[in-house]
């Protein structure tokens, strides 16, 4: 089985930390055997039990369905506490970088035009 970046079923994965995320660094073999494919969703729900965090992503539909927008199940993903912890600081970190990157790049635009 090919294990380069483009095969579907193997793909080298780096995972990168910082000091003040929660997690071991480590460089990890991301296999992917039942051929999981990315999905859109622009819809969530966050459930929790005392041990762990459920993630359901679904995409609204156009069709109206009695009076609301049609849903589509995409995923849902059951994680552990320490890992949800792990995924709500990396991903608020990764949205504090977007929107810095964003005022850059819309305070240099009227610079690019004068």
């Amino acid at each position: 089985m090919p294990t380069n970046a483009r095969s579907k079923k193997t793909a080298a994965l780096k995972v990168s930390v910082s000091a003040e995320q929660p997690t071991l660094a480590q460089d990890v073999q991301l296999t992917n055997p039942l051929g999981v494919q990315s999905v859109y969703a622009n819809d969530f729900g966050i459930g929790f039990t005392l041990t762990d965090v459920r993630l359901i992503f679904n995409e609204l539909g156009a069709e109206v369905v009695d009076g609301k927008p049609s849903k589509i199940l995409r995923a849902n993903v059951v994680v552990p506490l320490v890992a949800a912890e792990m995924f709500a600081h990396a991903l608020l970190k990764t949205l504090e970088v977007h929107k810095k990157n964003l005022q850059a790049m819309q305070t240099a635009q009227p610079a690019a035009h004068a």
